[in-house]
């Protein structure tokens, strides 16, 4: 999944695991979803993202 916008016109927990750190961030900025520290592992960008998009 090269670009986020795959993404965002269906996201899902399955796309979500596939992406790279990089397009975690990407899909944060885009929902606006705050992740503090860039120095966090995937595992914990993911488990910030994950609840928050559930609740948009």
């Amino acid at each position: 999944m090269a670009d986020v916008a795959f993404f965002v016109q269906a996201p899902s927990e399955e796309l979500l695991d596939k992406c790279t750190r990089e397009q975690l961030f990407k899909i944060a900025e885009h929902y606006r979803i705050d992740i503090p520290d860039r120095r966090v592992k995937d595992a914990t960008i993911q488990n910030v993202l994950f609840p928050a998009l559930c609740e948009l």
